[in-house]
């Protein structure tokens, strides 16, 4: 089986919109379509992976000198890192180019390395690359090694759209304001009027919610530090309010259209089934929602993009043909569950996660209980939870299995985590939603004993696949087991 995990797909946006209001008229489109392409469009990045695991994420394009360029983000190992990991990091990002002819065969170029960079922790990434007044210009995020923790927004320019040549040794653009961190990326660039507005994602203060941020620079000029001014400087103009948006809207992509500018962002953290939503603007400032629903949700089970639709790049081909190009991927989450202590039921977990391993998947293993957790135990793992800006970067095992558990958070771990119920379940939703799992294709849960909050937790944040249930031969087992499996029965998840 062939796995595309995060793979970049593309759509033509049909004829615009549905329903375009009479010319001059300050409204946006009634509905959004999307045409499927000509022939199927998919690419991942095999650079530093075997043809069935190929990745590539947050895509935008160009057309320039008769071919298609697209740019993209790549997550690297030491082996086929651009250059030296910073110490104590096991992976980093950096962003890469390819080229078509078509918008559908796509092959890769090179990675990006900008001339005059300074030593980069992560460069190129997220890259969002325009031509302005017939010269490329590529926004991206990137941080260099042992300065600011948070990613910022670096600006680079080229002439051939391969060779990029970049504006300085400090970052053009980091937000400072009362109302996020300082923390700026996803960068997407438009002219309004004489300005060239900077849409940017970044946190809010406790650094949980991804949300949208807007600075301007005047149009024609270096775009360099110092040439940009914040917009929103008492908050956010667009931040997640909807049910299926959860705690982050991001990767922010405009075009103007008659006179209106349409924004595609995506909508929930990547982990969390992240799908694309829609939002119009009479003066490409001030945006308003198109839809309470996504534009382009995820696929049904089984699809590429069962997992996610996200990170949306939308390009205008000089015959004025529409297109969004966006990422998706394939991945399972599997809940381990007993109902009653004392089965094996960690055990269980241990052993599909090594099987899956060895069949050549990437394994993590979320230990969901909380109050006994054993699956570092299980796997002689003594190493402390890392994290970043963007979360917590769970430890791995020798063979690479990642696990994020309590007890790699605690000083002594016989110390007992004495906490009621719903501390616990939002530790678990932590664990989930604040956790950089490294492009895994298999989540084991280790859940805990029983049916109460933590299990409930487990089924109803967490898009499972299934789960697998463990007993033991005996009468009251089976008794006990059976609860956790009409639990599961009574919210439809598969065992």
């Amino acid at each position: 089986m062939t796995l595309k995990i995060c793979a970049i797909a593309a759509l033509a946006l049909a004829a615009g919109c549905a329903g375009t209001p009479e010319a001059g008229a300050k409204k946006p489109c009634v509905r959004i379509e999307f045409d499927p392409m000509p022939q199927l469009m998919r690419f991942g990045d095999t650079a530093q992976r075997d043809e069935t695991r190929p990745f590539a994420k947050d895509p935008t394009v160009i057309r320039h000198n008769g071919r298609y360029l697209m740019y993209y983000s790549v997550n690297y190992d030491p082996k086929n890192y651009p250059h030296r990991l910073p110490k104590g990091k096991k992976r980093s990002w950096w962003g890469a180019v390819a080229e078509s002819t078509d918008l559908v065969n796509w092959k890769r170029i090179c990675d990006i390395e900008p001339v005059g960079a300074p030593d980069f922790a992560e460069a190129c990434v997220a890259p969002c690359v325009k031509k302005i007044d017939g010269k490329i210009h590529m926004f991206s995020q990137g941080k260099v090694k042992g300065g600011n923790r948070n990613s910022a927004i670096w600006h680079a320019t080229s002439e051939d759209g391969i060779t990029f040549t970049l504006d300085g040794k400090e970052p053009v653009f980091r937000p400072s304001n009362k109302w996020s961190i300082d923390r700026a990326i996803d960068a997407e660039v438009y002219r309004v009027g004489d300005k060239l507005i900077l849409m940017y994602a970044t946190r809010d203060l406790p650094g949980k919610i991804q949300i949208l941020g807007m600075a301007s620079a005047p149009y024609g000029s270096s775009y360099s530090k110092g040439t940009w001014t914040e917009i929103t400087t008492d908050g956010p103009f667009l931040k997640p309010d909807l049910p299926w948006e959860m705690s982050c809207i991001e990767a922010a992509t405009v075009i103007e259209r008659k006179g209106i500018w349409y924004m595609f962002y995506a909508g929930a953290y990547n982990h969390e089934r992240q799908q694309i939503g829609a939002a119009w603007s009479a003066d490409g400032i001030n945006f308003t929602r198109l839809q309470d629903t996504p534009v382009l949700p995820h696929g049904p089970k089984g699809s590429w993009n069962a997992w996610e639709s996200g990170h949306p790049g939308v390009f205008e081909d000089d015959d004025g043909q529409v297109y969004l190009f966006y990422q998706g991927n394939v991945k399972h989450v599997i809940g381990i569950c007993s109902g009653k202590g004392g089965v094996g039921k960690s055990i269980v977990t241990s052993m599909m996660a090594v099987l899956m391993q060895r069949r050549g998947y990437k394994v993590g293993i979320l230990d969901a209980d909380i109050t006994g957790p054993s699956i570092p135990k299980a796997f002689g793992l003594a190493k402390d939870v890392e994290g970043d800006d963007l979360g917590m970067i769970p430890p791995a095992t020798t063979t690479g299995i990642e696990i994020m558990s309590v007890n790699l958070m605690l000083e002594d771990v016989t110390r007992p985590v004495i906490w009621r119920g719903p501390v616990i379940a939002g530790t678990v939703k932590q664990f989930w939603s604040n956790t950089i799992w490294h492009d895994v294709d298999y989540l084991f849960v280790d859940c805990p004993p029983g049916t109460g909050d933590v299990p409930l937790t487990v089924f109803q944040s967490l898009p499972l696949d299934g789960i697998v249930i463990v007993s033991s031969p005996q009468d009251l087992v089976a008794m006990i087991v059976s609860k956790a499996a009409n639990m599961a029965q009574m919210m439809d998840i598969p065992v």
